[in-house]
């Protein structure tokens, strides 16, 4: 793709930007915390994508469907991942988030307002008493989702998976859905300046459900959601021979039944 279009396309989606964000903001200031801001984010966020011209993809919406309240946790690849998962998803969650964002313009009120949760990961207090609210979110039915990489990547390379969420879904006794989202790191790599139009996926894989709550099987929850998420990657990562009886046994189980 030419640097031109990259150039057009940036300037048109920031002109799109430059006109429908300060009416957002405006709106979720004047309204309560609660449903409709975070409902009016997600409008916003699917008007956007629909205006973006990039088509977007969803697959296995099927796989949400008797699964909620559950963690639902994806792939991180660029700063617009959140506004596709928004867009993409029907189902209402709340985003578990670096506490950092808290003072973008607009984004910050958008968490508040939401009802969003975020996490100090440099100080072991926050990191507690995110935990302690992930588990309770669980707990009053409502769903989460979690970048479990815990940053966005620069490569197409998986980053290591937390435990936090999978920690949550055990304590809580909810399954955990692997999502996919392919495209967005070509859209704005974290290291780029410039958006670029593309096609956007995002598949939903069969809930993983936890069987028991102990320590061992928040570590079979994080395998095998990663193996999940990476089957539907564009390129393979390397698999070791646990990854590869857990890629077995996983597919053993979906192939049995896609939804609890």
């Amino acid at each position: 793709m030419s640097a031109i279009t990259a150039l057009l396309f940036t300037a048109y989606l920031s002109v799109a930007l430059l006109l429908t964000l300060p009416p957002l903001w405006v709106a979720l200031l004047a309204m309560p915390a609660g449903e409709r801001a975070d409902r009016l984010v997600r409008q916003w966020s699917r008007f956007i994508v629909r205006i973006s011209r990039c088509r977007l993809r969803v697959s296995g919406l099927e796989h949400l469907a008797g699964s909620l309240p559950a963690v639902l946790v994806s792939n991180h690849r660029s700063y617009v991942d959140a506004i596709v998962l928004m867009a993409a998803i029907p189902a209402e969650f709340h985003f578990v988030a670096y506490h950092g964002v808290l003072t973008w313009p607009v984004v910050g009120t958008a968490i508040r307002k939401a009802g969003h949760l975020t996490v100090d990961r440099s100080d072991r207090a926050a990191r507690l008493a995110c935990a302690r609210a992930m588990t309770a979110t669980l707990q009053r039915g409502e769903s989460l989702f979690v970048f479990p990489e815990g940053m966005a990547s620069p490569s197409r390379d998986l980053l290591p998976f937390r435990l936090g969420a999978f920690r949550a879904a055990v304590e809580a006794g909810r399954p955990i859905v692997p999502i996919t989202l392919e495209g967005t790191g070509a859209m704005l790599p974290m290291d780029g300046r410039l958006l670029r139009p593309g096609p956007l996926e995002v598949t939903i894989h069969p809930p993983i459900v936890p069987v028991a709550r102990v320590r061992v099987e928040m570590g079979r929850l994080r395998r095998e959601a990663r193996l999940e998420i990476a089957s539907s990657l564009s390129h393979a990562i390397p698999s070791t021979g646990e990854d590869q009886n857990v890629r077995r046994a996983t597919h053993s189980r979906s192939s049995e039944s896609t939804t609890t």
